[in-house]
């Protein structure tokens, strides 16, 4: 076979495990995305007066504003022409829908979340989640921009099979322990990650 034939077969080949490759990342990222998951009943209290007012300080100590925006009116999470376009509107849902969004990261139809860090928040009290959702109830009524469904480019589903996209319940099913939201004078990271979380067997 000479040389030129033997450059198409290779040619042919790499072509073939392209295509092969880019299917691949293409239907699994779609598995990823399109699974859905059983929701715990979550357990809520009645906050106090005091813990609704305390709330929009932890909101803050555990990044809440940098994905959805200040008073919660939504946000870009990230738009770059060579990952993709993701916004993280707040909608109208019931309390335990929101309880299940923040400690177990399953939206409203059983969809996982996507970056949204459940695996530490899941370990927040009773207390301090009810105090959340209360606070969010009392926030003045907005109209938040209208939600973009998201979108992913061959390189952002990479990342989301690589881990690098973390989605819930998933990928932060570890067990993680967060440290508790500390008291007034005491500082923490604004935004959540696994730095400042204390695993515990």
């Amino acid at each position: 076979m000479s040389r030129g034939k033997w450059l198409g077969v290779a040619f042919g080949g790499l072509a073939i495990t392209a295509v092969v490759a880019v299917t691949f990342v293409y239907l699994r990222s779609e598995q990823i995305l399109s699974a859905r998951s059983e929701v715990r009943p979550e357990r809520l209290v009645r906050p106090t007066a005091a813990a609704i007012a305390d709330a929009p300080r932890q909101a803050r100590l555990l990044g809440c504003f940098s994905c959805h925006g200040e008073g919660l009116r939504g946000n870009e999470v990230f738009d770059a022409p060579s990952i993709g376009e993701m916004n993280a509107p707040i909608k109208q849902r019931s309390d335990q829908q929101i309880a299940a969004a923040i400690r177990q990261g399953i939206s409203a139809d059983g969809r996982p979340l996507l970056v949204m860090p459940s695996g530490l928040f899941s370990c927040l009290s009773d207390e301090d989640v009810s105090a959340l959702i209360g606070w969010m109830r009392s926030l003045p009524a907005n109209h938040p921009p209208p939600s973009r469904p998201l979108r992913l480019t061959l390189l952002g589903r990479w990342m989301l099979l690589n881990g690098d996209l973390p989605r819930q319940p998933d990928d932060e099913g570890h067990g993680g322990r967060l440290n508790p939201i500390p008291e007034r004078g005491q500082s923490r990271r604004t935004r959540p990650d696994r730095r400042y979380a204390s695993f515990k067997a």
